[in-house]
């Protein structure tokens, strides 16, 4: 039984989640279907509790500032690193909406599954980049790109992930390294080159997010039945 405060909203989420696979949000998968998602996870949080504020996107963070997160890639490499994401501006979130635009089940189930995992790394990639809410986004991604996998003809299942050593720490990291990748390829020459000389030596080290996927990901043996997402 969780003791403390931290450990019953941890497992409210956990419920959440289960209720989540058992009666999945359907829709779009636009923001609206996004946000629904953010707000069933965390919806028995008090508003605020840990930076979360459920269903709701985080504010523009103001001219010439940008959102950063220290993310600590230990045990796996003993750094931490400091990672940053979209302002958040009505240009992040025109890009959010161009991005989700491009979802498209039905194109998607015609997809092979190394087509598909290339598409769904991509795509949480560029959602993470975006980081479209204070906190719980690496949930909500997980859980959307899920609902996107059964919709697709897929299944995705992360856990397979965890279930590799040190597996969680692992996705940690190509996730950060995805969303650097981003930024490195948005960066002026210099910071490009910067970047670039710092975090090469990752890329070709550290197991990508896209090779993690293949092992999550494989072809839904009910992909027949009518799962009432088709656009």
């Amino acid at each position: 039984m969780p003791n403390s405060l931290e450990e019953i909203y941890e497992d409210k989420i956990r419920r959440r989640s289960v209720e989540l696979r058992l009666n999945p949000v359907g829709g779009e998968f636009d923001i609206k279907h996004l946000k629904e998602i953010h707000r069933r996870l965390f919806q028995d949080l008090p508003k605020g509790y840990q930076s979360i504020h459920a269903g709701e996107f985080r504010s523009y963070v103001g001219e010439n500032l940008t959102r950063a997160k220290d993310r600590d890639w230990r045990p796996r490499l003993e750094m931490i690193v400091r990672v940053t994401y979209s302002p958040m501006d009505q240009n992040s979130v025109d890009e959010l909406e161009k991005i989700l635009k491009s979802v498209n089940p039905k194109r998607f189930s015609e997809l092979n599954k190394a087509m598909f995992t290339n598409t769904i790394a991509d795509l949480y990639a560029r959602l993470d980049y975006i980081h479209p809410f204070h906190e719980g986004n690496s949930r909500a991604l997980r859980e959307f790109t899920y609902e996107l996998a059964k919709a697709s003809g897929f299944d995705l299942e992360w856990k397979n992930i965890d279930k590799k050593e040190n597996g969680r720490n692992l996705l940690y990291i190509a996730r950060d390294l995805a969303v650097i990748k981003i930024i490195e390829d948005r960066a002026d020459a210099q910071s490009k080159e910067q970047l670039n000389a710092m975090f090469q030596p990752y890329y070709e080290s550290q197991i990508s997010l896209k090779s993690l996927l293949s092992e999550a990901i494989s072809r839904d043996r009910l992909q027949s039945r009518d799962n009432g997402y088709e656009r």
